[in-house]
């Protein structure tokens, strides 16, 4: 048991701990901003709407990790307030102006209500961890893709009507006043039943409500005009009729989008192509988007009869290291399932598609954790079948070793489950064995106790660097395997989120997360986490500490990974360290401007990840005490050229401790060295796709590192 600790998580004041009561200025703001839409439709104040924007903007900079739906709601207002003018200064636009108000409540009131609800960072003191607020286009979990495509095929209809809604006389001012109120009382419903979580907050949710807006108030004009069939005129009648060809071109490019469609070109062509790393673009002969087992077995016989090899991604991680798609068709697997979670028996169903946030979403309501990355927006599957370097690996291990079964189409066209009992050999050859065996469908994993976590981002300057790199790693040798850190040497892009205090400048990074599985342990995760905070505090104090006792939800931000994959070229070790030495060679590396890039970090392993299960896959453990893994952005300072000499000389630097090994999930490209298994695991794993596909249907997935290149 670690000793009571002295020194506060934050700066030596109280322990912070985020909280589930809302900041106030988010209420007065919510408040607020539902008062004014509200006085748009009931008295069309359209002053009182402008004057609203001014206490946004003022909150917009208090709130933190608020900022996103203060964004939208404040945008929101600006709509209605446009809309509210034009009523009071322009009665002929009418229907225009009415629209806006429509827009701008249908926005406005679920973002503050989302504001309301959502947890408040800031509260006990604790600063939140900055999180990277790109534009970027809104995700749809697995099991709201049927809801998804529903309301997208309404608010077809909604825009035909739009489209020509100007030709709409005042009259149908009365109509859009229904059809506005509707919209704000179901899109609040909406979002808050479907796309508000701790993960999908406000700003991503905006697209959602949209659809909402259009779907209510396109619905709302329709009825109209079916009630009152002599009033609607030659406008009425046209935007019906707009309305009704859009559904129908709607339905039949869903036809020719079948997701089982090999297709060459075109957009269904490009959805499944698509990919959340976009350093090498993706350009193979055929494609399609497969939402099923029974797609996806017509679509490999499809491939076979076209004299083509099948290759398969889902989020697309990974999509710039692996080998060349060319000449092959690629399966962009995205099962419409739901993830299942079973209480009773702590174990997760997760289908193919499915990223980390939606399972952590799901799983932290029930007290339960599962052994995920340092990202949420990460392929589940594909992570898990890589082996996995987990945010907790150090307590429960390799993510992969928690695999309870396995479901996947092989090259016969079969659905079969693999698990300790049942195609004991493929189970054991699917856990890092290197692809190539078949298209996974879904994986049921094994879940722990996760009550709360000690987690959080420490930033310093470079001034001190020698001095806390040193302190981290002879803490870390002897650290006990509850606490799992990174120290990383990190040069930010000025992205959107990040405070100025962090862009533009090399910095010593340390983060990570201590589990505590009840409440009981919570004092010994702060413990953990303080053993460490409180040497590096006294060596230099940090410009930025967000380590707190949050809830599990949290874990996927302490990484601060951006919501997008910009071109990149990377390279990866995992390193035998024996003394200081290691760490004074990377941080040499790490800020030498003859080898210096975009990031450079050491992961701390060891604990569970140096343990393997007896019941393990192909990869259950890591040979290492470090994993080294440097990245390198893409940008007119730092092309791709210079990127890989840059990390060669890395590579050579570090010699010394290379273990010849690498994980699985950050190996490199297929033109940089990694090795994954040894000859004899190697071998087994090629035996065992041999007897699954022995035409060699999937060869294209195989891995390089299995191969010991």
């Amino acid at each position: 048991m670690t000793t009571t600790p002295t020194v506060g998580l934050a700066h030596g004041t109280a322990l912070p701990r985020l909280s589930s009561t809302p900041h106030p200025a988010a209420i007065v703001f919510a408040v607020a901003a539902l008062a004014v839409t509200t006085s748009l439709f009931v008295a069309v104040a359209s002053p009182i709407a402008i004057l609203a924007a001014a206490p946004a903007l003022f909150v917009s900079r208090t709130l933190g990790d608020y900022r996103g739906g203060i964004r939208v709601a404040t945008a929101g207002l600006a709509i209605a307030a446009v809309g509210g003018a034009l009523l009071v200064v322009a009665p002929a636009v009418s229907v225009l102006a009415g629209t806006l108000v429509g827009i701008g409540g249908g926005v406005t009131a679920p973002a503050a209500v989302a504001l309301v609800g959502a947890p408040n960072p800031r509260a006990g003191g604790a600063t939140p961890t900055p999180r990277i607020t790109l534009p970027r286009r809104f995700e749809v979990p697995n099991a709201g893709r049927a809801r998804y495509r529903a309301a997208r095929l309404v608010a077809i209809i909604a825009g035909g009507i739009l489209a020509v809604g100007l030709s709409v006389s005042a009259h149908w001012t009365i109509h859009l006043g229904a059809g506005m109120l509707a919209t704000v009382l179901v899109g609040i419903g909406l979002h808050l039943a479907l796309t508000v979580t701790p993960f999908t907050l406000a700003s991503e949710a905006s697209g959602a409500i949209l659809l909402v807006f259009s779907s209510v108030l396109g619905t709302a004009l329709i009825a109209a005009a079916l009630a009152e069939p002599a009033s609607t005129g030659m406008g009425g009648w046209a935007a019906a009729g707009v309305a009704v060809l859009s559904v129908v071109v709607h339905l039949a490019a869903a036809r020719r989008q079948g997701s089982a469609s090999l297709s060459g070109s075109g957009r269904s062509y490009k959805a499944a192509v698509s990919a959340f790393d976009a350093t090498v673009p993706l350009r193979p002969s055929r494609a399609a988007t497969v939402t099923n087992p029974a797609e996806i077995r017509e679509a490999v016989g499809r491939a076979s009869a076209e004299g083509l090899s099948v290759r398969a991604h889902s989020t697309g991680h990974a999509a710039g290291v692996v080998n060349s798609v060319e000449g092959s068709a690629l399966l962009k697997v995205l099962i419409d399932e739901p993830v299942t979670v079973d209480a009773e028996r702590r174990t997760v169903r997760i289908p193919a598609g499915t990223s980390w946030r939606d399972v952590v979403a799901a799983i932290t309501p029930y007290g339960l954790g599962a052994p995920h990355g340092s990202s949420s927006h990460v392929g589940a599957v594909g992570y898990l079948l890589r082996g996995g370097l987990s945010a907790y690996g150090r307590t429960v291990g390799i993510a992969a070793n928690s695999i309870e079964s396995i479901e996947l189409v092989v090259a016969s066209g079969d659905l079969i489950v693999a698990d300790r009992s049942n195609h004991s050999e493929l189970f054991w050859a699917l856990r890092g064995g290197g692809g190539g065996f078949g298209v996974v469908t879904a994986v049921t994993v094994r879940l722990f106790d996760l009550y709360r976590v000690v987690t959080g981002t420490a930033i310093w300057s470079m001034e001190h660097a020698d001095d806390l790199a040193l302190f981290w790693d002879s803490w870390r040798r002897t650290a006990p395997r509850g606490i799992t850190t990174t120290l990383r040497v990190l040069d930010f892009p000025a992205f959107p989120g990040l405070p100025r205090s962090i862009v533009g400048k090399p910095l010593l990074v340390i983060d990570g997360s201590a589990v505590a599985r009840s409440a009981a342990d919570v004092h010994e995760a702060e413990g953990l986490a303080l053993d460490m905070l409180t040497g590096l505090r006294q060596i230099a104090a940090p410009i930025l500490d967000t380590w707190k006792v949050a809830s599990p939800l949290e874990t996927a931000n302490t990484h601060m990974d951006p919501p997008i994959g910009p071109p990149h070229t990377s390279d990866h070790l995992l390193l035998e360290s024996d003394g200081p030495e290691t760490i004074s060679a990377f941080l040499d590396a790490a800020r030498s401007e003859e080898t210096r890039v975009s990031s450079m970090e050491l992961r701390q392993l060891g604990g569970a990840l140096s343990e393997a299960p007896s019941d393990g896959g192909a990869v259950s453990y890591y040979r290492g005490d470090l994993a080294l893994w440097g990245l390198g952005i893409h940008s007119k300072a730092l092309p791709h050229d210079t990127i890989v000499k840059r990390l060669d000389a890395v590579r050579h630097e570090l010699g010394d401790w290379n273990s010849g090994y690498s994980v699985p999930t950050f190996a490199p490209d297929p033109s940089r060295p990694q090795r994954t298994l040894d000859t004899s695991d190697a071998e087994r794993a090629a035996s065992v796709r041999a007897q699954y596909d022995p035409d060699g249907v999937f060869a294209g997935d195989v891995s390089v590192a299995v191969r010991g290149s």
